[in-house]
């Protein structure tokens, strides 16, 4: 029985493993379809939202200061999407929308939420939108809840923000260049973060999520 367990363990994880590749790779396809092949990190994200039609406001949606709580226990929002089909002009039936953001966030936790909204965008049904749909919350980083939707939107934000290949070469010039034997972890994460230029917290999660790639590909 037991090594029954590990069979289905290490299948189910095998499984969990190459979704994580495929939205690292549908990222990198995203990428380029609207930033063209030579996009580098930092990803431009404004741009990349204001290309899918998408306007960013950023206004005050919390009290940053007040620990206000919703009814799982998470942080108040901190994002917020509202998307709708155009109905008139050269771009009728197209999808565009806002983005608000918190205005009081860091420049990089603005670029982290950004991303995330924008990989809410893509996992979008159209057909849900009409004639306007408004995307739940981004609960913050605090928040102990989420769903399975948000645990996908997450891990294409780190693909749209650290693309794997991308990272990759970063990694390799960055050993080229160190000169301590072996390399700092915490030295690489910090060298990292300010190369995606996002909190530090999300460039860990991403580069936890690349680790698993690295295993699909071997």
């Amino acid at each position: 029985m037991q090594e029954i367990n590990q069979t289905i363990m290490q299948a189910n994880y095998n499984e969990h493993l190459r979704l994580i590749s495929y939205l690292f790779d549908y990222a990198s396809e995203f990428l380029s379809t609207h930033l063209g092949k030579d996009y580098k990190m930092p990803i431009p994200v404004r741009q990349l939202a204001y290309n899918c039609g998408l306007i960013i406001y950023e206004t005050s949606l919390c009290d940053l200061n007040a620990i206000e709580r919703d009814s799982y226990g998470g942080f108040v929002k901190l994002a917020e999407t509202t998307l709708r089909i155009r109905r008139y002009g050269c771009s009728i039936g197209e999808i565009t929308g806002t983005i608000k953001i918190e205005e009081t966030l860091s420049e990089y936790a603005k670029r982290y939420y950004i991303a995330h909204e924008l990989a809410r965008y893509i996992l979008t049904n159209k057909n849900e939108i009409q004639p306007l749909k408004v995307l739940p919350i981004a609960r913050g980083e605090f928040s102990l809840y989420e769903s399975t939707s948000e645990l996908f939107a997450n891990t294409l934000a780190y693909g749209i923000l650290m693309p794997y290949e991308q990272v990759m070469q970063a990694k390799a010039e960055y050993e080229e260049k160190g000169s301590y034997n072996p390399l700092s972890y915490a030295d690489w994460l910090n060298y990292l973060y300010n190369l995606a230029q996002i909190p530090e917290q999300y460039a860990i999660l991403g580069y936890e999520e690349i680790r698993k790639i690295q295993l699909v590909k071997s």
